[in-house]
């Protein structure tokens, strides 16, 4: 008696709800669809998917972490649009399953790849926020060579979300530290880090160690801003008008111009060298880590790099305006004197470049990209 009195209360229980679920759904024009709904929405749609066996395991499994996001919308009887639909809505459980298993054999019979099928714009951070040291004496010591303001705390973030391993450094930066780069207290020594930031020019003694180097080149109109802007104003600030308008920026330019190309082509005769444009890694982010991946010897993890694309800016980027809403490239800061002298020393480090077979043209730096 008891079973059945439990058993009935079961039934009415399931009854109740289903009979709420289908009020809201009737009352309310878009609501939220619970993670483990969507996943069980997967399921039955890569049940129905007459494709062969692996693609279908591949999206069961890879995608249902992913669309347990909340990625779209879909109207009452729209089967196309949840994928490339935009993140500020939810989804409507009405004929999920269909229009997962219809989008995709759509993607199939365009001779799309499976990797455009399974594409998210909006992918979990989860998905790369953490990454670790790999066991000691595990890698080799490659430089991330760049003089500063070339975006070497940028790509330390990229290689980190797209590899899972942590960068190290010779800085030991507390503020780094503190911001999430915890591999900058690290010994090089240990070689348990996928890259190690350097200053340094790689002639220097205290370079001699390194098995290679990645070099990033910048538009030296930019680093020298970049760098002037890290010095007064620290990673994400901004030095004043006042500044760009002293002698100090004056002797600035002098020095630094010189640094800049000392950082490009001490390091260009040594072997095992690749060349980073920064300009390149903005216009095609994801090839250019995938690269610089292969170069390190290291393996490709597309759905890492997924969520690298989704979240590529760290804490570490400079603000695009200054504080007050002036715009910092509404001025341009250099002179025709400051040009003469940073163009010597484009000229010089394009030959340099040529030399070693990195380019077969001069660099285009002629002033600030904006």
């Amino acid at each position: 008696m008891k079973v059945l009195r439990r058993g009935c209360k079961q039934w009415l229980l399931i009854v109740v709800s289903s009979i709420l679920l289908l009020f809201l759904l009737h009352k309310t024009p878009f609501v939220t669809l619970p993670p483990f709904l969507i996943a069980d929405a997967v399921r039955n749609a890569h049940q129905q998917l007459p494709w062969p066996g692996q693609w279908r395991d591949d999206v069961a499994k890879a995608d249902v972490p992913r669309l347990a996001q909340p990625i779209g919308r879909i109207a009452p009887g729209d089967n196309d649009s949840l994928v490339g639909a935009n993140a500020s809505g939810d989804i409507l459980p009405v004929n999920l399953s269909h229009s997962l298993a219809s989008h995709a054999l759509q993607a199939v019979r365009n001779d799309q790849t499976i990797d455009q099928v399974r594409k998210v714009k909006n992918v979990s951070f989860d998905i790369c926020r953490n990454a670790d040291f790999t066991k000691r004496m595990s890698r080799p010591m490659i430089a991330l060579a760049s003089v500063p303001g070339s975006g070497n705390t940028w790509v330390r973030y990229l290689l980190e979300r797209a590899s899972g391993v942590l960068t190290g450094s010779v800085y030991r930066d507390k503020h780094l530290l503190a911001g999430g780069f915890r591999g900058e207290f690290a010994n090089p020594a240990m070689r348990n880090t996928l890259v190690i930031k350097t200053h340094d020019t790689g002639s220097a003694k205290s370079t001699a160690h390194y098995q290679g180097a990645i070099v990033i080149v910048r538009n030296p109109y930019n680093t020298l801003l970049s760098y002037a802007n890290l010095i007064n104003a620290g990673h994400t600030g901004w030095a004043t008008e006042t500044y760009f308008k002293s002698e100090k920026w004056d002797r600035f330019i002098q020095s630094a111009s010189i640094s800049w190309e000392d950082r490009i082509t001490s390091w260009l005769p040594r072997n095992n060298v690749r060349v980073l444009f920064y300009e390149d890694l903005k216009s095609d982010l994801r090839n250019q880590i995938i690269q610089l991946l292969r170069f390190l010897d290291f393996p490709v993890d597309h759905d890492r790099l997924d969520c690298m694309e989704a979240h590529p800016e760290g804490d570490f980027h400079r603000k695009a305006r200054y504080p007050g809403g002036n715009d910092p490239t509404t001025f341009d800061p250099f002179s025709d004197r400051h040009r003469e002298i940073i163009d010597e020393h484009v000229k010089r480090a394009s030959d340099a470049l040529r030399k070693y077979g990195f380019i077969d043209h001069d660099l285009s730096y002629a002033g600030l990209e904006r």
